[in-house]
């Protein structure tokens, strides 16, 4: 075989190794890297601090609920439904909490320091109707922010008003032992 070709099938494998290694590095970086958190979790009742950004919460790794509707009522007894997208809360923290959800409340803090605690066994009993809304038809970022706490009226007794806990601009969620 003549040398020139040698060279030539060489350069070939060379650029064929270099092209699927570039490939592989990038299939292996998370999508997810340069985005801003903009969620932490943290307390006594995770196993450890986690920062989410936008890009991590809309993951196929968590359950997801689209344009899903949630019936409520507020402290003037009016009563109505809206649509949102979002994540299922208890998928998202079941993986972080390092104790049983009756053991364990959730405060639920807005950028403007507002928050609402709940029982933790709230979010596990609730699944789907208990989520961290950040889209949906009835979503609105401009009042809600990134996030927004959202519990379907079907979780509270009879009469009770629960748009008090769909807490909007949600920054962080503290976990704490009862």
């Amino acid at each position: 075989m003549e040398k020139g070709k040698i060279i030539g099938i060489v350069a070939i494998l060379a650029i064929i190794i270099i092209v699927g290694a570039v490939v592989g590095v990038v299939l292996l970086v998370d999508p997810c890297a340069n985005e801003e958190a903009v969620l932490k979790i943290s307390g006594d009742g995770v196993k450890e601090e986690t920062d989410l950004s936008l890009c991590n919460l809309q993951q196929n790794k968590y359950d997801h609920v689209e344009n899903k509707e949630f019936d409520w009522r507020n402290n003037a007894n009016f009563t109505g439904a809206d649509q949102f997208t979002g994540v299922v809360i208890w998928d998202l923290l079941k993986g972080l909490v390092n104790d049983d959800a009756e053991n364990l409340e959730a405060e639920v803090i807005a950028s403007d320091g507002y928050s609402r605690s709940l029982d933790l066994s709230l979010f596990e009993s609730g699944a789907e109707d208990v989520i961290l809304a950040y889209g949906g038809e009835d979503f609105d970022s401009e009042e809600d922010g990134n996030l927004r706490l959202v519990i379907d009226l079907s979780l509270y007794d009879e009469g009770e008003a629960n748009t008090k806990y769909w807490v909007s601009n949600i920054v962080e969620i503290n976990i704490s032992v009862k």
